[in-house]
């Protein structure tokens, strides 16, 4: 981690140090052009103020130097003074310049020498008479310049990029120095003594410890709930089995031992099945693709299923409202409004009622089952979902309830990113709703 920091940081230091670079020498450039033009239009300025009270063109060569070249040109190109000549000079009226200057008033132009290693600047300006006033200075190439003072930017470069290196090393090693700290003191962390920027990180380590510590946990309740769930139905068929085997059991008792044997059994497989449901929903392993699913319809279905389990509890079993589509498994779908009904019926009272009511509600598809049973006393509702919680365990085992239902109704109502409410009062009944998403029919 350390190593590739520091590289990343020399990176960004060269490549900063390159384009610092870029940008100067051009800023410079820039810079120095316009200084050099800046200069000439001030002297041409000063010639054309005195231009008309001069008795001759000659009289320009009060304003030459060694530096400035000034030349006059007639409208046609002719050149009527040239301040370092006296020889006759070609026609100019092809420079471009002098071109810039005719149409416009202005012209400026600049031409470099090869040979010589210098760029020669003209600014020209069209006279009142209609004549050009063209000046000329000779300055050295920007480049040649900068090859000149290339040994010192060299020198500086380095002991920048030196120091640049320098600084990158320090601040990954206190960098990394930092998150190892504090990682290794995460819950003495004070952001105010390191790097603000850790709270985040440290915060979301710490909730993802707490979250595996509570896995872990609920791993080994689970662990625990569903060997002591398991030793006590086998315990009791063993014992059975074992009275039976020893000759304990009179012929006329054998029948009964038998259906106890049976009974357990049964509790056994079902217990068996709905942990194998709850694994199937912790892995979000399904082979089903979410589809559109009518809840009405499957609602119908598990009222059809659960009809004499009903009337064996004595209890009426109803379904209302109109079609309204989920996305989502349609087995997963009805095995949840199985274990609600279910949950309902062996937790109700003698001639109690359960119903199932679908409901359209904006985007949103309402399921809920209410019932008239025994209700749910307010310390235990946050709890009711966990695996293997039960409010009254004695009334569970005589009901065959596996403590597993509500857990599973849970895990399905996440899998489908749906969301679940309770309300309930003690001896008056509980009412569960699920909400879900609207889809529409296929």
């Amino acid at each position: 981690m350390e190593e590739k920091i520091n590289l990343r940081l020399i990176c960004i230091a060269f490549i900063a140090l390159v384009l610092t670079a870029l940008s100067t020498s051009y800023i410079y450039y820039q810079a120095f052009e316009e200084l050099i033009y800046n200069n000439l239009k001030a002297d041409a300025a000063i010639i054309t103020k005195a231009y008309s009270h001069l008795d001759s063109y000659d009289n320009l060569l009060d304003f030459n130097s060694d530096k400035l070249r000034i030349t006059l040109i007639a409208p046609d190109g002719t050149v009527l003074f040239e301040s370092n000549t006296t020889q006759t000079m070609e026609n100019h009226l092809d420079r471009p310049e002098v071109l810039a200057a005719l149409s416009s008033g202005i012209g400026e132009a600049t031409r470099k020498s090869d040979t010589l290693g210098y760029n020669t600047h003209y600014y020209a300006l069209k006279l009142e008479d209609g004549n050009i006033l063209r000046l000329a200075i000779d300055a050295d190439d920007p480049g040649v310049m900068f090859g000149k003072a290339l040994p010192a930017i060299e020198i500086s470069a380095l002991i920048i990029f030196g120091l640049s290196i320098f600084m990158s090393v320090l601040l990954s090693k206190k960098l990394v120095s930092s998150f190892t700290h504090m990682i290794s003191h995460l819950d003495e962390y004070d952001p105010a003594k390191g790097y603000k920027e850790f709270k985040p990180i440290a915060d979301a380590i710490k909730t993802q410890r707490s979250d595996l510590i509570q896995a872990q946990n609920m791993r080994q309740e689970f662990t625990a709930n569903v060997s002591h769930e398991l030793k006590t139905p086998l315990t009791s068929i063993s014992g059975y089995a074992e009275m039976i085997e020893n000759g304990m059991v009179q012929d006329k008792d054998i029948r009964d031992f038998a259906a106890k044997i049976h009974h357990e059994a049964g509790r056994l497989i079902t217990l068996i099945g709905d942990i194998i449901k709850l694994s199937e929903l912790d892995a979000n392993d399904s082979a089903e693709e979410s589809a559109p699913v009518d809840l009405l319809e499957l609602a119908k279905n598990v009222e059809a299923i659960l009809a004499f389990s009903a009337e064996k509890h004595h209890v009426s079993l109803s379904v209302s409202g109109d079609s309204a589509y989920v996305l989502g498994e349609k087995h997963l779908l009805e095995e949840l409004i199985y274990n609600l009904c279910d949950n309902a019926i062996r937790y109700n009272k003698e001639n109690g009622e359960v119903h199932i009511g679908i409901k359209t509600q904006n985007e949103q598809v309402l399921l809920t089952v209410a019932d008239t049973g025994i209700g749910i006393a307010e310390e235990h509702q946050p709890r009711i979902f966990e695996r293997f919680y039960r409010v009254d365990k004695s009334h569970s085992k005589m009901t065959g309830g596996t403590g597993l239902g509500l857990a599973i109704v849970k895990h399905i109502v996440l899998h489908h990113h749906a969301e679940i409410s309770l309300k309930s009062t003690v001896g008056k009944g509980t009412e569960i709703t699920v909400v879900f998403q609207k889809a529409n029919p296929a």
